[in-house]
């Protein structure tokens, strides 16, 4: 049996494409941080029924997931490092993932910083200096030299 050819066949691929490209718009944003998804783990977090859930996340978000990323999430970091604080979750658990992410370098000019630099040691923090100098480079496969040519150290 053949079919007739369908008129419409090209639209709907079109409008199908279409809501494709508006779902990824969507949930782009979603992968743009820190363990792809730093949303869904800040929403583990705060919605934890319990001060060892929550300490059980920050290990969660210091073991799975690649640390500093962008000023984004630090700014988003942040009132999640300063609620661990406020509740005395564990200040070794809270320091490593605090380095993990750099001491959240995006995050310096926000008043609430103050809190985690009061509580938290600030010795392996990342200088004015050194912020001054370091680019970001996101990618697969993405491969740091200390010169421009591929004989330097990686």
């Amino acid at each position: 049996m053949c079919w007739p050819p369908d008129p419409n066949l090209r639209a709907r691929r079109l409008l199908s494409l279409a809501a494709a490209v508006m779902l990824l718009a969507v949930l782009a944003p979603l992968d743009a941080s820190a363990c792809g998804r730093i949303q869904l783990w800040m929403a583990k977090y705060e919605g934890a029924p319990s001060d060892a859930a929550r300490s059980s996340a920050l290990r969660d978000l210091s073991s799975t997931c690649a640390g500093y990323v962008a000023k984004q999430s630090d700014r988003a970091l942040l009132p999640i490092f300063a609620d661990a604080v406020a509740r005395g979750i564990a200040p070794k658990t809270v320091q490593t993932v605090f380095e993990r992410f750099r001491c959240l370098p995006g995050a310096r000019g926000d008043s609430r910083y103050a809190v985690l630099s009061d509580a938290l040691d600030l010795s392996n923090c990342p200088t004015a200096e050194d912020l001054e100098t370091w680019k970001v480079a996101l990618g697969d496969g993405v491969i740091i030299r200390s010169k421009p040519d591929r004989s330097s150290k990686r």
